[in-house]
């Protein structure tokens, strides 16, 4: 599978909405997930505030333009590394369209055959949050029997997850392909499809999000960034746990990046983790600090 850094979904939002008021995170315990479909990044007042800066702001209006192209193009069918992406654009587009009847046959068929399509140990992971995305987006649109075939497609395809190996906190792959059990739970909790995926998904997640990640990133970035995997596993990998959280916050309402202390001062690690004379990351672990070799 190809690996790489991808335009994750979670910055596009960002991009679409410009500025978004949170609340911090209530005690732990079971988590509320919001009733309504869309929950997983693509709420209603998500999408009216995202349409609004379209229509004022032209940097947002180009941004969403190359969206949609990407999200017109794309087949979402087949397992990859860019899996996730690809649904989350075209569920994204396809609510801002006003349910495009075109992007939701894309969805459809995505729901139809990623069950089936070959995974590894990592894109059993990226297909469970590409699932998850378009069934969410979807839901209102869907008939019953769809809503239970589609909610059983991604129940199989978690299954292929748990058997994998569990890494700890402090290593990157926990997050890829453990993290986005995080996306079944949210997707199908207060459903009555799959109910037992969902518990058990959305117990894991919660607990992984509150009592592992939020608090290893704490422990190793501090109050000012930085990951002890290197420069090059934490740009593999961090973008998924910034993910994971916002797809939390916007199905529950809780806001757990104020405990991942570490990340308000990511940026600031890139910069001092930068050689001065060429701005070539420091040559630690798997570092290669030839130009443009990251």
């Amino acid at each position: 599978m190809r690996r790489g850094t991808v335009l994750g979904v979670a910055t596009v939002v960002a991009m679409l909405l410009l500025v978004t008021s949170v609340r911090s995170a209530g005690p732990a315990g079971a988590a509320t997930v919001r009733k309504e479909h869309p929950r997983i990044f693509f709420t209603e007042e998500v999408i009216a505030r995202a349409k609004k800066n379209i229509a004022e702001v032209p940097l947002v209006a180009e941004a969403y333009r190359a969206l949609k192209e990407r999200a017109s193009s794309e087949e979402i069918g087949q397992a990859s590394w860019t899996v996730h992406d690809r649904s989350a654009a075209a569920a994204l587009v396809y609510l801002v369209e006003d349910k495009d009847p075109a992007l939701l046959a894309r969805l459809k068929r995505a729901l139809e055959e990623l069950p089936g399509s070959e995974t590894d140990s990592w894109t059993h992971g990226f297909t469970t949050q590409a699932l998850s995305i378009a069934y969410d987006a979807a839901y209102n649109e869907l008939t019953e029997a769809e809503r239970a075939r589609y909610a059983k497609g991604i129940a199989q395809v978690t299954e292929r997850v748990w058997p994998g190996w569990r890494h700890s906190d402090y290593n990157n792959h926990v997050y890829v392909e453990y993290g986005m059990l995080v996306y079944a739970g949210l997707a199908l909790a207060n459903d009555r499809y799959e109910v037992e995926t969902a518990k058990k998904c959305l117990e894991w997640g919660e607990d992984f999000l509150k009592n592992h990640g939020a608090k290893a990133f704490a422990q190793v970035g501090g109050q000012d960034g930085g990951w002890h995997e290197s420069r090059s596993y934490h740009s593999l990998f961090t973008h998924f746990f910034v993910h994971e959280l916002e797809a939390w916050r916007t199905a529950t309402g809780e806001n757990l990046f104020p405990q991942a202390t570490g990340l308000a001062g990511d940026a600031q690690w890139m910069v001092h983790t930068n050689r001065p004379h060429d701005g070539q990351p420091v040559g630690v672990a798997d570092i290669r600090t030839e130009p443009n070799k990251q």
